[in-house]
């Protein structure tokens, strides 16, 4: 539980526009959406690799292995927003 915490409060701090840190939520929230690497690119203004790189770090934040998981556990911790249809 206690690292289920701190993946949530990683995943939803506020965005810090300068580095970044805090866009994992934003990433999520494009992931549940069904967005490939390359339409979530072209939201955040950064590579597929850039993409690739952010994935990545919340796929071991939330210690699982592909996109469909990443999107249930962050439903289940309440990372994502419930605006989206599929929130």
């Amino acid at each position: 539980v206690q690292g289920s915490d701190r993946a949530i409060a990683t995943l939803t701090r506020p965005m810090d526009g300068a580095t970044g840190q805090g866009s994992s939520q934003k990433y999520l929230e494009l992931l549940a959406l069904g967005m490939s690497n390359k339409e979530i690119g072209r939201t955040m203004g950064v590579s597929i690799n850039t993409v690739k790189y952010h994935l990545k770090s919340i796929f071991k934040q939330l210690r699982v292995d592909n996109r469909t998981q990443a999107v249930v556990e962050a439903n289940r911790l309440g990372a994502t927003s419930k605006d989206h249809p599929n929130g």
